[in-house]
């Protein structure tokens, strides 16, 4: 995402034309939405000016720039409704997205297009039209299979499960989950997973398989704290809390909302703030606490009304109300409820209507002040409630009305009237109650169905699991074999480059050793009769050059056999506690001739006692062959520097020890550095004095460097500069 927005960024800064400007603008804003509404709103609000500026003058647009001005205008508009929407402010959000399509219909943006029935199906469902909501989410799934988004589709089919399941027909809104689901699996969506496992516990919660809820829900948190969404470990926590509260454990009730609070502020979502501070007031009051309950329910109410939330405001005003009867303060709890009578009739909420007339009207029973004019109001009222309620069938509202008619007319002193009232109460409680033994059986269908789904989620998710392991197994055995054929032709390369030294490396001195022989037994001929023994003395010089080229031959069989023995891991260290510094003093004087012989310099700095548990040998042969190197590559007369100290790395890490050595010799390009420790590599420079070179030297010394917990590179500021090669290993750290 990150990267996607950095890229996005840096095409608007180098957009040469407005056009492409405005073009890469809606592209950045649709991206900033998940991460910053506020900056997504606002450009897409600057960039849908400047597109419609230029739409202006389509008279003198080429076609192409005017369908891409039209598809970014789309985008803009929208990305806003997006942002909009996650505000909570449906209305808009509904109005902006109808505008949204306009666009998106002159273009063949079809992605778009199901982005934006989405977000269409998703504003009318929140403001409660459902017919809307279910045919926006199927032109969404046309479009994301069109376009083989199966993310886009997967999130359309959930949306439909909730919008049955808010239509009370659980058994096709578990379908829908289900292939939600199916779906989510497949493409490994994890934060589809945390949703839809959130739909599901909401489901189980709706019947009151709490258990099963809570299963879910945590699922649901889990996946959402493994992605870092903010917004869904808030829904997730809400809903625990749901739970608890309906379990009547208060206690973690409010600690499990006061943590989805925290998460909404954190995600700058008002409207789960304003639930999570209502659920607060609500565990409050059953504490006992009307006053803070009160409190909470007050700022609910003020931040639904600033998020436009009508069905927020409402439930709000009907708890404020309860609380002000409760605590004595009757003109407020009367205020509370017109306004909630009010709001529900302006919204055409019918059933908010009759409770908020319900609850105005029965205010007069906890009043020991009531008039016979305050007895005719509640009697009106309680009327209106009924009617109402028999026009939407709320049996359970009605029959509470003719309860409290009853209780209102027997106050009155009209005793026959109260009766009726209250033999109209018994019979609708009687039917409401079998109506609620009809429905207990449906849940218990439901939670089968449920189940059922439970069991094809699971198997799925375990074949979903299998098909990972055995990918994931696959891939390993791939990667072991792309190694193994790295390794067969490494091999190879090996054996080539070893007949190339058999070929040349050992073919040159061992001609030496045959020729030299000849020489020396015909010398020897000539002794034998009598000739001169002058040639003794050549010959004695034969036998010296034969012993170079003998040395030179074993030198580097074996470092072909070093290599060998470390590449196969049977080079086995013996490591004792030695002084690195004195290994280094003894590699300079070994040295020391060699270099003479060419009039370079070594010089020599150091501290003594600098101790490492290593294998001397190895680490006398890394010194060695560096020193040997920085001579054999190094003019005649230059000067060597060679250093060991002690280094204290930062982070308070434990001491090291570095051994360097800085020659003025031919220097590294940057293509020497890149090839600096492979083996048979040839650098840009030659051997000043015609020394020979295998090719496997720096090879070693990076492998023997790396099994001592080491490590080793080079420094070289261009070609003819010099070069200092550097080897780091752990100090011996006393206890």
């Amino acid at each position: 995402m990150n990267e996607t927005i950095a890229r996005l960024e840096r095409d608007l800064s180098q957009a040469p034309t407005e056009l492409d400007k405005a073009c890469a603008a809606s592209a950045l804003a649709w991206e900033l939405r998940l991460v910053d509404s506020v900056r997504a709103i606002t450009l897409s609000d600057e960039t849908a000016e400047s597109l419609r500026s230029l739409l202006a003058q389509s008279s003198t647009l080429p076609q192409a720039d005017q369908f891409n001005a039209q598809t970014a205008l789309a985008t803009c508009l929208r990305t806003k409704a997006w942002c909009v929407y996650r505000l909570a402010d449906y209305d808009l959000a509904h109005r902006l997205i109808k505008d949204a399509l306009l666009e998106l219909n002159k273009t063949d943006d079809i992605e778009g297009e199901a982005h934006a029935y989405l977000i269409l199906g998703n504003s009318a469902w929140q403001l409660g039209d459902y017919d809307e909501a279910l045919d926006a989410f199927n032109a969404c799934i046309e479009r994301a299979r069109q376009t083989e988004n199966q993310r886009l589709e997967a999130e359309a089919l959930g949306n439909i499960g909730l919008v049955y399941q808010n239509l009370s027909d659980y058994r096709a809104s578990l379908t829908y989950h289900q292939r939600c689901l199916n779906i989510q699996f497949q493409i490994n969506d994890k934060q589809g997973l945390a949703r839809t496992h959130s739909n599901i516990g909401m489901a189980y919660f709706i019947i009151a398989d709490y258990s099963s809820a809570m299963e879910y829900f945590h699922r649901s948190l889990i996946l959402s704290q493994e992605l870092g969404d903010v917004r869904s470990q808030a829904i997730a926590e809400g809903n625990i809390g749901d739970v608890y509260f309906n379990l009547g454990d208060d206690v973690s009730a409010l600690d499990t909302y006061q943590k989805s609070l925290s998460l909404f502020e954190n995600a700058g979502d008002q409207y789960g703030k304003a639930c999570s501070l209502s659920k607060i007031g609500s565990v409050y009051d059953r504490l006992g606490d009307s006053q803070t309950a009160l409190a909470f329910q007050t700022d609910a109410l003020s931040l639904f009304r600033n998020i436009a939330y009508p069905a927020g405001e409402i439930n709000a005003l009907v708890a404020m109300g309860v609380l002000y009867e409760r605590t004595g303060n009757f003109e407020a709890a009367k205020a509370c409820f017109q306004d909630a009578a009010f709001l529900s009739h302006r919204i055409g909420d019918r059933y908010a209507e009759a409770d908020a007339l319900y609850h105005q009207g029965t205010l007069i029973l906890s009043s020991n002040e009531a008039t016979f004019l305050d007895y005719q109001d509640s009697i009106l009222l309680l009327e209106s409630a009924r009617k109402l309620g028999e026009q939407i069938e709320a049996r359970e509202l009605i029959y509470k009305s003719h309860k409290a008619l009853s209780e209102i007319y027997k106050r009155c002193g009209a005793f026959e009237t109260a009766l009726k009232h209250y033999e109209e109460f018994y019979r609708l409680r009687e039917t409401v109650f079998n109506t609620e033994s009809d429905k207990r059986l449906r849940s218990l269908q439901v939670v089968h169905q449920l189940e059922q789904t439970r069991r094809e989620s699971n198997l799925f998710q375990k074949q979903a699991e299998n098909l990972k392991q055995a990918n994931e197994a696959l891939s390993v055995v791939l990667l072991e074999m792309e190694q193994h054929k790295k390794n067969a032709e490494e091999a190879n390369r090996f054996k080539s480059h070893l007949l190339s030294i058999a070929a040349h490396d050992l073919r040159n001195p061992l001609s030496t050793i045959v020729t030299i022989t000849d020489f020396i037994q015909s010398i020897l001929t000539s002794v034998k009769n009598g000739d001169s023994l002058s040639q003794l003395a050549e010959a004695e010089s034969m036998l010296n050059l034969i012993h170079d080229s003998a040395t030179r031959m074993f030198k580097l069989i074996a470092q072909i056999l070093q290599s060998s023995q470390i590449d196969s891991g049977k080079l086995q260290l013996n490591c004792t506690l030695v002084d690195l510094y004195a290994i280094a003093l003894s590699a300079v004087h070994e040295n020391a001739s060699q270099a003479e012989r060419k009039e370079q310099q070594i010089l020599f700095s150091g501290n003594p006692d600098l101790f490492a548990n290593v294998d001397a040998e190895c680490i006398r042969e890394i010194f060695d062959n560096l020193i040997s190197n920085a001579i054999k590559y190094s003019p005649q007369g230059k000067k060597i520097e060679v250093k060991i100290y002690h280094h204290q790395p930062p982070n308070n890490r434990e001491k090291t020890i570095i051994f360097s050595v800085r020659d003025e010799g031919q220097g590294l390009t940057s293509d020497d550095m890149k090839k600096l420790f492979g083996k048979f590599e040839r650098l840009s420079a030659k051997p000043t004095g015609g020394e020979p070179s295998t090719g496997l030297g720096l090879s070693i010394v990076k492998q023997l460097t790396e099994l001592h917990g080491g490590k080793v590179w080079a420094e070289s500021e261009g070609k003819n500069q010099g070069a200092t090669f550097f080897v780091e290993l752990p100090a011996y750290q006393a206890a």
